[in-house]
């Protein structure tokens, strides 16, 4: 599997910007990074199980939730994370999704979990999640039911969708992903900086559709291409699919 580095060294060969005493002139390793993190979000967006994996959320005061920093969309919630007395955890008490517009039909607010004398639970005492409603407008976000009480230390288990962060400290992490579409879209997106150049326009359109190509996403490519959208002339030009040559691939790179 390709690492970061791999990714950007490859680039920046087939971009001719690795001369001796010169590499990355043109175009910085600053704006290569940004660029394959971009590639990241876009694959997120069309292959979202490439970034699928469980973490522990905590909770904060109230009913209205929302997930860490780099978490795309919260999937489902599993249950309560519970603190067993040698330090290690447990996944306990199962949530169930509930539909926000079938919440709204109680009037009586939830009761918080009942104590061993069948009364309503004390806020503060024995508290768990037992529902999860999805915010339909925003992935990130979420409500629980009951309400989580000021000062409790409350946790879930739950399937999100999370991004790395592409950083200089990381070149030598594996890319999780397709290796070749991300080096396709940082190739776009340097191309894209010379306007004028009748070659770069070319390399650009062409690595557009590479990049959606090696996920499988060729028809959707032709499509945009074939709009104009790369040249910011979305709805001109007539229908042609992208140019009739191998893809270029990392040796040894995620398919």
């Amino acid at each position: 599997m390709a690492t970061l580095n791999t990714i950007l060294e490859r680039a920046t060969t087939i971009l001719n910007d690795h001369e001796e005493g010169f590499i990355n002139t043109t175009w910085s390793k600053a704006e290569l990074l940004g660029w394959a993190q971009e590639a990241l979000e876009h694959i997120a967006e069309l292959r979202p199980d490439n970034f699928t994996t469980t973490m522990n959320i905590p909770l904060r005061p109230g009913s209205a939730q929302e997930a860490p920093e780099g978490v795309r969309a919260v999937l489902d919630v599993f249950g309560n994370v519970r603190a067993n007395a040698d330090g290690s955890t447990e996944i306990s008490d199962d949530v169930s999704s509930v539909d926000q517009n079938l919440i709204r039909r109680f009037k009586k607010k939830r009761c918080l979990p009942e104590d061993d004398d069948g009364v309503c639970g004390d806020p503060g005492d024995n508290y768990r999640v037992t529902n999860f409603i999805r915010d339909p407008f925003n992935m990130r976000r979420f409500r629980v039911e009951p309400p989580v009480p000021e000062g409790a230390n409350v946790e879930v288990s739950a399937s999100v969708i999370l991004i790395p962060s592409v950083e200089e400290g990381s070149l030598d992490d594996e890319i999780g992903v397709s290796a070749t579409a991300v080096l396709h879209w940082v190739l776009m997106r340097a191309y894209a900086k010379d306007m004028e150049s009748e070659f770069a326009t070319r390399e650009r359109a062409f690595y557009y559709s590479a990049f959606y190509s090696a996920l499988g996403e060729g028809y959707f490519a032709d499509s945009r291409i074939s709009s104009g959208f790369h040249l910011g002339l979305e709805g001109h030009g007539d229908p042609r699919s992208g140019a009739p040559r191998e893809l270029r691939k990392i040796s040894g790179g995620a398919a």
